[in-house]
């Protein structure tokens, strides 16, 4: 892959491929959460939506690793449910078969948001070691996306997926990007704790303010303040932000 088409990437897989090796699991895991958080008007089930809670939190280690266990078993519990409605003749309901093509769908959207809430616990389970995060990322976007489109390919969902996956790994053709430690430092340190909150708030709507604190603080890297200002989505793992708070 190269810059150019990194920007113009339409397809998550590629890119999530491309990144092995220059992207952290923690972000790989924030990423599975945004693409669950995506399309939480349809999932319906509680406990999917609680393990996507549990998980966000669990990241950043405000969730211990017993809640979370708990949480991800209830979500394999909703998953399990779930399967049960999108191919019942597996379970031995064949009359089923007589559902109408919109129970069918419903129960597709159904089964697909459960799977997502899934995928971002226990779908990377029997992944290689070292290949847990990516294998999370892969499964928890594609089951999303499917929410929105049986036809993966052609689901709505892929290209916002890839602009989330900018907004964590940031330009990935570039060195090292570093904020100068005057511009930390200006004004009681006012840069990394607006930063610190947008984090802790995801706030991540006042990224525009940032640039400007940024700004006044002296920094002229273009590329930072750009993206602070893009009206795009962004989430908790966003790379500017994560400079600023030396998060990995």
């Amino acid at each position: 892959m190269t810059e150019p088409e990194w920007f113009a990437c339409s397809d998550p897989e590629e890119m999530i491929f491309f990144l092995r090796g220059h992207i952290s699991e923690r972000k790989l895991r924030l990423f599975a959460v945004a693409c669950c958080r995506r399309i939480s008007h349809l999932m319906v089930d509680e406990r999917s939506r609680k393990v996507v809670e549990v998980t966000e939190r669990h990241i950043d280690g405000l969730a211990s690793e017993e809640e979370w266990q708990a949480a991800s078993r209830a979500a394999r519990e909703a998953w399990g449910d779930s399967s049960r409605l999108e191919v019942p003749f597996l379970y031995g309901h064949p009359e089923a078969s007589e559902r109408t093509p919109e129970e069918r769908a419903s129960a597709h959207v159904l089964h697909s948001a459960t799977s997502a809430a899934w995928e971002i616990s226990y779908g990377g389970i029997n992944a290689k070691a070292g290949y847990w995060g990516q294998a999370v990322a892969l499964g928890a976007a594609r089951e999303a996306a499917r929410a929105l489109n049986e036809d993966y390919p052609r689901s709505p969902e892929r290209s916002p997926q890839c602009g989330l996956l900018r907004d964590l790994a940031g330009n990935p053709f570039q060195g090292p990007v570093i904020v100068d430690a005057t511009v930390i430092a200006w004004n009681d340190r006012i840069v990394p704790r607006l930063a610190k909150s947008i984090y802790g708030e995801g706030r991540f709507d006042s990224l525009p303010i940032l640039a400007d604190a940024l700004e006044e603080a002296g920094c002229i890297d273009g590329e930072i303040l750009t993206h602070c200002r893009l009206p795009n989505e962004h989430l908790r793992g966003c790379w500017v932000v994560d400079l600023i708070l030396d998060k990995g």
